[in-house]
């Protein structure tokens, strides 16, 4: 089992597609996603967990924001420090376990794989909305459907 890499409590590794769920989220709407989005926010508003992720999470919500709301772009980019993201460049070790996710997963980017190969490293949960992803990914473990949250 790999240590905890330096972090005090339980630690997720968000990908894009959660935190664009974050920031879209839907109020007065009780599916099972939009419950579990509701937790989540709560959890992070009591800072639960410490939460990680590549600097790529920046440029996929950047050009998702750019896109879905374009005169509020600059407000949303500048609004994701207050999740308190702790950005983990791409290394050597990541890279390996993301090439391993790739060769199992063929149909998996490398985008995709280093969120996950990131959680694999620090020893904590890829948490995704992505369900392609996790149903081509899911048996490498450290992962967890949004939904599922």
């Amino acid at each position: 089992m790999r240590e905890r890499r330096g972090f005090s409590k339980q630690t997720l590794v968000m990908d894009a597609s959660v935190m664009i769920k974050l920031i879209a989220q839907e109020d007065g709407i009780e599916t099972p996603l939009e419950k579990a989005v509701q937790k989540l926010s709560s959890d992070i508003l009591d800072n639960m967990f410490d939460i990680v992720s590549s600097p790529l999470l920046c440029w996929e919500v950047g050009s998702w924001a750019s896109r879905a709301f374009p005169q509020q772009a600059l407000q949303i980019i500048s609004s994701l420090p207050i999740f308190g993201i702790q950005e983990h460049r791409l290394s050597l070790e990541v890279s390996s376990l993301t090439f391993e996710i790739m060769r199992k997963c063929p149909h998996v980017s490398f985008y995709d794989a280093s969120y996950h190969g990131l959680a694999m490293y620090l020893n904590a949960t890829f948490l995704t909305n992505d369900t392609a992803y996790h149903r081509e990914a899911h048996s490498f473990g450290h992962i967890k459907l949004l939904k599922d949250y």
